[in-house]
């Protein structure tokens, strides 16, 4: 690729590069903050983000000792969105479906019911209430009023809970980028296929489109990150392909109410409307294209434990590749100047499966540590800052990471 120099370059403060849910509260918490701020996104909407699962269930951690800080921070976003949801919508004029509807967990035998009762102790403790408000509900059922799932799985009765929030994704990722159009500038069909410190300072990025130069950039591309020619290790976040439903029921079939159901790995999520979101396969591999068997047995799988599912028809199919991080905790921060070659990298990628319920809170502390500003309940837990990896697999300085246990 020929060399760019700033001056054939479009021009901007801050670069983000990436338009799923972690891009776009990134850009939108920075020119909010008046910061000029170009987002690049290589797609469009509703085009392969793992960000756009059709579930949209936000599940809290209960007790996670080896990823406390992850969890507290889960905790601490999860709390805060729904008056971020009421500041998105107000702001942009969109409605994204958001409502705090509970989870009910169904108990096939007697250890799950063991195990149950754990997580309703440890759930209490962390979430002694819901993100509304009200009184948080941790409690055991006979499973009598959950009549809508399958008695096989319910024999031990279920677990129910107050706390899991449910919203629309594809709405979600839809009122953002309407607050980053309003506040900032945005590119769609913009691929970046080079980052590379500038000379002089700063960074360029490049693509078919052309270039841009900019003082900083937040790398928000999810898996898509680990494609760009970078002297770091984002290339160790391990690529776990997602496959999903959208299912349409007719009207009145389940109650639109109805908590989130949590069976045998499977989420069913009803959205109202007769939409119902299924979800979701957990698979090794780098393509999102197309879907196949693997989903076809999920959704099978789901009418089993819910029959009434079996009314429905699936409406669209989605599959996207989720970044798993390196150690279990997002990517979050600054990369260290010495690793990256220049300063002014930040990242924010890592997520995995909780970036639609988080990303509201992590752009608002990586923010305001690029400005320095902010109180200290906006930092970033110091276990998200980037880990940096040579390409021999040997840390380079500036290196950081903690173990932990296996990612939800």
């Amino acid at each position: 690729m020929t060399a760019v120099t700033p001056s054939d370059a479009m021009t901007t403060d801050l670069l983000v590069i990436g338009g799923g849910v972690m891009g776009l509260w990134a850009a939108w918490t920075a020119a909010r903050a008046g910061i000029d701020t170009l987002l690049l996104d290589a797609t469009g909407p509703g085009e392969g983000k793992a960000s756009l699962t059709p579930v949209g269930a936000l599940a809290p951690f209960t007790n996670a000792p080896k990823e406390a800080a992850l969890a507290d921070f889960q905790a601490e976003a999860l709390m805060s969105l729904p008056a971020t949801v009421a500041a998105l919508e107000a702001a942009t004029g969109c409605e994204v479906g958001y409502r705090v509807g509970g989870r009910a967990v169904p108990l096939p035998d007697a250890p799950a019911r063991a195990r149950a009762e754990r997580v309703i102790a440890e759930g209490a403790a962390r979430f002694p209430k819901a993100p509304d408000g009200g009184p948080a509900v941790w409690r055991l059922s006979d499973g009598a009023e959950l009549a809508v799932v399958a008695p096989a799985f319910r024999a031990a009765g279920a677990m129910m809970e107050g706390v899991t929030a449910q919203l629309d994704s594809g709405a979600y990722l839809a009122a953002l980028r309407a607050g980053v159009a309003k506040d900032a500038r945005l590119r769609e069909g913009w691929a970046v296929k080079r980052l590379s410190p500038a000379p002089g300072g700063g960074w360029i990025a490049e693509g078919p489109a052309g270039a841009v130069s900019a003082e900083r950039v937040i790398l928000a591309a999810g898996w898509g990150a680990a494609g760009l020619s970078l002297p770091l290790g984002v290339g160790t976040l391990r690529p776990v392909r997602g496959q999903a439903a959208w299912l349409r029921l007719p009207p009145g079939v389940l109650d639109e109410d109805m908590p989130v159901i949590h069976a045998q790995k499977v989420y069913v999520a009803h959205h109202g409307g007769g939409r119902v979101g299924i979800g979701a396969t957990t698979e090794h591999g780098e393509t999102a294209d197309g879907t196949d068997a693997r989903l076809d047995n999920l959704v099978a799988r789901a009418i089993e434990i819910v029959p009434a599912l079996a009314e429905a028809t699936v409406e669209r199919r989605w599959s996207a590749v989720r970044p798993r991080p390196p150690q279990h905790h997002p990517q979050i921060g600054a990369v260290p100047e010495a690793a990256a070659g220049a300063p002014g990298l930040w990242l924010a990628a890592g997520t995995y499966k909780i970036g639609v319920g988080l990303a509201h809170h992590a752009a608002t502390g990586l923010v305001a540590a690029m400005t320095e500003q902010g109180a200290p309940a906006q930092a970033l837990p110091e276990a998200f800052r980037p880990t940096v990896v040579a390409s021999s697999g040997d840390r380079q300085d500036g290196a950081h990471g903690a173990p932990g246990a296996a990612h939800r």
